[in-house]
C-alpha cells in the first residue's frame, strides 16, 4: 500500500511580521533590564568606593592627631575647625612653615595647622589630579565633600569625631539620627554638611560617616 504525504500550507510557513515584532519587544524588554542592572551596579559600586574613601579619610586624621598628641596641638585641631566645616579649600594657602619640606621643624601646633591643611587637599581629591581641557582638575577625593571636627572642649586627651559628608549618585532619605533628643554625637552628625538643599533637594544625596575614638597621650 503506497502512502501519499498530505501537504498543509499551515505548517509549512515562515515568521509573521507580528511573530518578529514580539520578538523583538521581548529582547527590547531584556536589554534595557540589563542596561538597568549595569547602572545600578555602577551606582553602588560608586557609592561604596566613596565611603571606603570616607573611612580612609577619619582614620588618617586620627592617626596624624595621634602622632602628634599635645594638648597644644590638639587645641589646635579644634580650634582651627572649630565651627567650620573643611571641605571645598577651606585652607586656601599652605600655612607657614611648610612642615611638610624637609629639614623643616614645626610646633606641634604648627604641624596641626600642616596637617589640617594637606588633609583637607586630600579630602578634596588632589591626591589624583586629571588633566581636563587646558587646566588640571582634583579627581581622587570624594564629591563636593564636608568634614567636621569634634572633640574635648579643652584639647587633649579625650573623645575625637570626625564627620564626613559627600553626595551621592542615588537619592534617599538624609540621613540624620537621635530624633527630637540627639545624643551630643548625633548632632554634631546631623549638622554636618547639613545645609538646606546643599546636597539636593532636601539633601536627598547627602551621605554621611561619622567615626568616633579616644586619643590619649600613651
Amino acid at each position: 500500500m503506497q502512502l501519499k504525504s498530505v501537504y498543509t500550507p499551515a505548517l509549512d510557513r515562515g515568521f509573521t511580521l507580528i511573530e518578529v515584532l514580539v520578538a523583538l519587544l521581548v529582547l527590547s524588554f531584556g536589554v534595557l533590564a540589563s542596561l538597568g542592572l549595569q547602572v545600578a551596579a555602577s551606582s553602588n559600586v560608586q557609592n561604596s568606593s566613596q565611603r571606603l574613601a570616607a573611612t580612609n579619610l577619619a582614620n588618617d586624621l586620627f592617626s596624624r592627631i595621634r602622632t602628634n598628641f599635645s594638648d597644644s596641638a590638639n587645641d589646635q585641631y579644634l580650634l582651627l575647625t572649630q565651627d567650620e566645616e573643611l571641605g571645598g579649600a577651606h585652607f586656601a594657602t599652605r600655612p607657614s612653615p611648610n612642615c611638610g619640606a624637609l629639614g623643616t621643624t614645626c610646633t606641634p601646633a604648627e604641624l596641626a595647622a600642616y596637617d589640617l591643611w594637606e588633609w583637607e587637599r586630600l579630602l578634596d581629591g588632589h591626591n589624583k589630579i586629571t588633566p581636563q581641557g587646558e587646566s588640571n582638575v582634583a579627581t581622587g577625593g570624594l564629591v563636593d565633600p564636608a568634614a567636621c571636627l569634634f572633640g574635648p572642649a579643652a584639647g587633649g586627651a579625650g573623645f575625637y569625631q570626625v564627620v564626613i559628608v559627600w553626595r551621592s549618585t542615588t537619592e534617599s532619605v538624609n540621613p540624620v539620627f537621635g530624633g527630637t533628643s540627639p545624643t551630643p554625637e548625633e548632632a554634631n552628625t546631623n549638622s554636618c554638611g547639613n545645609a538646606t538643599n546643599q546636597y539636593g533637594p532636601d539633601n536627598v544625596n547627602r551621605r554621611v560617616l561619622s567615626m568616633t575614638t579616644f586619643i590619649s597621650s600613651l
